[in-house]
């Protein structure tokens, strides 16, 4: 944990706050693209044996295709969930996590720094512009404040 022990210091640890924040803005958006991925290879895995048992497609035809497609789907939504979804959505919490209690710390800290350091009215709005672009609770759940 950095130690706020200066102005400086407040300062480097809210950039670095702001481009975490950025970074996981990106990691949730890829994660919505996953998660949309999965939901089709889901709905691929579950309707393929319907397909079967409604006989559709060519009556001549095995139903072997559809019953190795949902078996490939269903391996396909397994692996996309243990392998990336689930440790990245882990990674998520856990960073928003760390975002939460850093700008706790900064938004404590903030006014103590300013009447200390003797910062000016530009300089006091713009750290508190800055400190309300984070989400507020543990989880960025997207309120302001």
């Amino acid at each position: 944990m950095t130690a706020l022990d200066s102005g400086a210091a407040f300062f480097g640890l809210l950039e670095t706050t702001e481009r975490r924040l950025a970074s996981v803005g990106e990691l949730r958006a890829r994660l919505r693209w996953l998660r949309g991925l999965w939901a089709a290879l889901a709905l691929v895995a579950l309707l393929a044996p319907v397909a079967v048992l409604a006989g559709v497609g060519d009556p001549e035809s095995a139903p072997g295709g559809w019953l190795a497609g949902s078996a490939v789907a269903a391996v396909a939504v397994f692996g996309l969930w243990t392998v990336v979804l689930r440790p990245a959505g882990l990674r998520l919490a856990l960073e928003e996590r760390r975002i939460a209690t850093d700008v706790s710390r900064l938004r404590e800290v903030y006014a103590h720094f300013a009447e200390r350091e003797g910062w000016d009215d530009v300089r006091v709005r713009s750290v508190r512009r800055r400190l309300s672009a984070f989400p507020i609770g543990a989880r960025g759940d997207g309120e302001r404040q």
